[in-house]
């Protein structure tokens, strides 16, 4: 799990790593992964971003942590992998000076960054997916769910140059940390922990930790992690990245897949109301926005427009108040 800072890292959210910095690479990953995103100090891969232009940070890979006295705990980022979970992280953020600092984790490469590249709109694995899903829930269809399945998975691992690793992907009955496989025949549910081994941060102990798996109480109220509509929906999620994220919005606030951590909250987000330090281990519609608010050019440029716009959502306009087609 690489290195346990709990002072450092926020750990009201139900990320399975939170509290965690890995200080190095995973030994196992989906291998689209190194193509979308360039990993810190990778300097010879031809898509990573020095952007911005007008600092060195992408170029700097020394960073640290500060201890609960205000001394430095020196961290070098080169060739690691991590993410932050988003939220209020309180004291803890202060002590953190890696979270959001260029060159510091990885990011989107530049291949997506450059104003040449083809945008995608519609791509060929989704409507694949598509047909998955419409086959799963017994619509009438041109192709069984393993068939779209597979090759939606397929196309996507085209357009990621990754086809030498398409087999055993596909075939692969391993969990990913979230307890779902690739192998769309592999159904069997995920036990509800695993024994992994951690750093102490601050004096290097090796420990055992239990990584549990996370509950999408948003899905079939948590029971679920591995049925088939579950690999669908993570493997339409992998492949419309990075083009398509109003997508992976709609379909989680459609379906509440696939799973998504909620924002920390070591201490309470306002615009979140409902989401707080007793419930942050569970998954509520409540916890994420079901839309973007209308922008300030629409309420100023069109007063009337404006109104009876917010009039249609028949609540306010705000980030939890759901569109039509959300309602029950």
């Amino acid at each position: 799990m690489g290195m346990y800072f709990p002072d450092q890292f926020a750990e009201r959210t139900n990320d399975p790593a939170k509290g965690h910095w890995l200080d190095g690479l995973p030994e196992k990953i989906d291998p689209r992964a190194y193509k979308a995103f360039y990993i810190p100090g990778d300097f010879n891969n031809a898509n990573y971003s020095f952007f911005p232009s007008w600092t060195n940070d992408a170029r700097n890979q020394n960073g640290f942590l500060l201890d609960l006295q205000g001394n430095q705990i020196e961290i070098n980022t080169t060739y690691t992998w991590n993410a932050f979970a988003n939220g209020d992280w309180g004291a803890k953020g202060t002590r953190n000076r890696l979270r959001g600092v260029i060159g510091k984790s990885p990011a989107i490469g530049q291949q997506f960054r450059s104003s040449s590249n083809r945008r995608i709109f519609f791509a060929s694995w989704e409507s694949y997916f598509l047909i998955a899903e419409a086959a799963v829930r017994g619509w009438s269809v041109p192709m069984s769910d393993i068939d779209a399945y597979e090759m939606g998975v397929r196309h996507s691992f085209e357009y990621f140059g990754t086809t030498q690793y398409l087999d055993s992907y596909l075939a692969s009955n391993e969990y990913n940390r979230n307890g779902t496989s690739a192998s769309f025949l592999h159904t069997q549910e995920p036990p509800a922990s695993k024994n992994m081994t951690h750093r102490i941060g601050k004096n290097g102990a090796l420990e055992t930790y239990t990584y549990n798996y996370p509950v999408n109480h948003l899905y079939m109220s948590g029971t679920v992690k591995n049925d088939k509509l579950t690999k669908i929906i993570t493997q339409k999620y992998i492949a419309n990245f990075p083009w398509l994220p109003l997508e992976a919005w709609n379909d989680h606030r459609r379906l509440g897949l696939p799973f998504f951590v909620n924002p920390s909250v070591e201490n309470n987000l306002p615009n979140l109301p409902d989401l707080n330090s007793s419930n942050y281990m569970t998954s509520n519609r409540k916890f994420f926005p079901q839309r973007l608010p209308y922008p300030s050019s629409l309420r100023n440029a069109d007063p009337n427009g404006y109104t009876k716009a917010t009039n249609l959502l028949e609540g306010p306009d705000a980030v939890l108040t759901p569109l039509y087609w959300a309602k029950k």
